[in-house]
């Protein structure tokens, strides 16, 4: 009887435990190629030279892998000087991508994707430097798989989309492993264990997503919208069911040299308040799925349950909306609104225990933190919408004024403001020494 006893204590333990399922990356097979190519041994190969401005062509070459469907290339060694670049081009689809010293080393020292099974690279070295060269001794090649279906809240009512707002994450040896959306102070999230963060150096993120082949395998997106993480501003937890995110921001592309909010021109405002149970929530991300629309944008909606507080620091949204491996990292929505409260992480509508999917709630008080913290520890935030029945200048309570956040900046402070039009500023005096972020895309407007 005692026996028995315990096995009801232990299964009674198990029943009322938050066991839902991480949404963890579809692992993609990758190839990874020995491929040994110096430019040095054919600096001296003059039938290769062509002056172009100010800069020659020295070298360029094709690097080929057979069976391929995209690649990303691995430098041992280089030498770009301040002002000699490389430039690497898709021999399918024509995407390129130019490297210089700055940008080559934000990348990890390694290339974009690139899709097809073949790229070019040339490399073009200043007038005023000499020594340029560059050396490769890896080549990651991605292989064929059919994506295959995992869990949805019953029969799966996705529907392909465009948000400017939502990208996937992509890890060093090229995996999709998840969902990032862009936060309306700058931030890029996502969920903790979907990007696999620390420190996955030479991962990064892409926007504009394009279809899939008809296997299923994705399809890279167009380099001037892919972004090498700035690994120094990574802040994240991996730390279960309402304890899982990661705030972060990238480096300018190298391309366009803007940042992913800048390009895609658009973001998410965020909110700490709740919807009502039964009031309709909203996931949008990059979740496995059959044929081209494979970890593409897809959308769906249901009822959101409600929000369950275990602890300050581990808070989850419940809500019975159709996601899928990958979609990890993507905002929760709160359709009335529009505004994200959270950032989805686990499915859980498929058990038998919980008939809905989890995300970290913004009430999570270090992901808060993260967030207000993004650019200092003294800053201030404006923005003319907000969700919040109080105003203190948070980032989940700004205020709605320019003259109230130069009230309450400290000196030598931060304030941010929000795109966006602000009214009622009168006596707009600025008599302390504060640093005025500009908004993460968009134009500002202060009126009287």
């Amino acid at each position: 009887m005692k026996n028995l006893i315990i096995f009801f204590i232990i299964l009674s333990l198990f029943l009322s435990m938050n066991y839902c399922f991480a949404q963890d990356s579809t692992q993609l097979p990758t190839m990874i190629k020995q491929y040994h190519l110096n430019s040095k041994n054919y600096l001296h190969d003059t039938a290769k030279l062509n002056s172009l401005n100010d800069y020659t062509l020295i070298f360029n070459d094709t690097i080929s892998i057979p069976g391929a469907v995209w690649l990303k290339l691995k430098f041992k060694d280089y030498n770009l000087g301040n002002k000699s670049y490389i430039i690497i081009t898709s021999l399918k689809n024509g995407d390129y991508q130019r490297l210089d010293k700055t940008s080559l080393k934000q990348w990890n020292n390694s290339s974009g994707i690139f899709s097809g099974n073949a790229v070019e690279i040339a490399l073009f070295e200043s007038h005023s430097e000499n020594n340029v060269f560059f050396e490769i001794d890896e080549v990651f090649a991605g292989t064929q798989e059919i994506a295959s279906i995992l869990s949805l809240c019953g029969s799966d009512d996705r529907v392909r989309i465009n948000d400017p707002r939502v990208g996937r994450f992509v890890r060093s040896d090229g995996t999709r492993s998840g969902t990032v959306w862009l936060g309306s102070n700058g931030a890029i999230l996502t969920a903790g264990h979907a990007a696999g963060v620390q420190p996955d150096a030479g991962a990064s993120i892409e926007f504009n997503i394009r279809s899939s082949n008809s296997n299923g395998y994705p399809v890279p997106s167009a380099e001037e919208d892919i972004y090498a993480i700035d690994y120094s501003t990574v802040v994240f937890i991996e730390g279960g069911t309402g304890n899982d995110w990661a705030v972060f921001r990238c480096f300018p592309n190298p391309i366009t040299k803007l940042m992913p909010h800048q390009k895609q021109n658009d973001f998410f405002r965020m909110t700490k308040e709740a919807p009502s149970t039964n009031e309709i929530t909203r996931i949008t991300g990059c979740g496995v799925d059959d044929g081209v629309d494979n970890q593409t944008i897809q959308t769906s909606t249901g009822p959101y349950a409600e929000e369950t507080i275990v602890s300050s620091t581990r808070i989850y949204h419940g809500y019975e909306v159709d996601t899928e491996n990958n979609n990890s990292g993507s905002p929760i929505i709160w359709e009335a609104n529009g505004f994200t409260i959270g950032i989805h992480t686990n499915g859980g509508c498929d058990s038998p225990y919980y008939g809905a999917n989890f995300g970290t709630s913004f009430e999570n008080d270090n992901l808060e933190n993260a967030l207000q913290n993004l650019y200092s520890i003294n800053t201030v935030y404006v923005d003319s919408i907000s969700q919040s029945p109080i105003e203190d200048g948070t980032i989940f309570s700004p205020y709605n004024t320019v003259t109230e956040g130069i009230t309450a900046t400290l000196p030598g402070g931060n304030l941010y403001i929000t795109t966006g039009t602000y009214n009622n500023n009168s006596n707009l005096t600025i008599n302390k020494p504060m640093t005025i972020l500009p908004p993460a895309c968009g134009t500002v407007v202060i009126n009287p």
